[in-house]
């Protein structure tokens, strides 16, 4: 995929038709693209207008999720998945191929660190999942916005296969 359009949206039905057309108009000569909608949960009829528009155009994904999560933090994109954090402090990971959960993690608990201070998850605000070096780095518990669950950790989350080559 040479590029990949991430469009986070709640509640935006009357918007979604002009957007995805102008994103279609521009990337029409790109070689290869896709568009990624990741609705929060919206109540207003966007699940039927993002189901037209996917049935239509071979380049949309669409993923939904079942309730609003307060999706405000970044969404981060590696080949086949995207991460998704909220507000209500749940990492979420969903297949990119056809935007079905495929991994969750509830960062609303009590941890230890590794330098032995108590830590506790919470909301996920601005900044959004890093990948880098194999690993997944999180940050939790951050209510920028004056709402959502407080805490202050960072997460770091690697896969099994990780952990065998070293």
């Amino acid at each position: 995929m040479e590029l990949s359009i991430v469009v986070p949206l709640y509640n935006e039905r009357d918007n979604l038709v002009p957007l995805h057309e102008e994103l279609a108009r521009v990337l029409g000569s790109a070689a290869s693209y896709e568009m990624l909608f990741i609705d929060d949960g919206s109540t207003d009829g966007s699940a039927d207008v993002l189901r037209t528009i996917k049935a239509g155009d071979t380049h949309v994904r669409v993923f939904r999720l079942a309730r609003n999560s307060g999706q405000t933090a970044a969404l981060t994109v590696i080949p086949g998945i995207v991460f998704s954090g909220g507000q209500d402090g749940v990492l979420r990971a969903f297949a990119a191929a056809d935007g079905r959960q495929v991994w969750e993690f509830d960062t609303v608990r009590d941890f230890m660190t590794a330098n032995g201070v108590a830590a506790r998850g919470g909301a996920m605000g601005a900044p959004g999942p890093i990948v880098a070096g194999g690993m997944l780095f999180l940050g939790s518990g951050y209510t920028g916005l004056g709402n959502g669950r407080g805490g202050n950790v960072l997460l770091a989350f690697e896969t099994d296969e990780s952990r065998s080559t070293r």
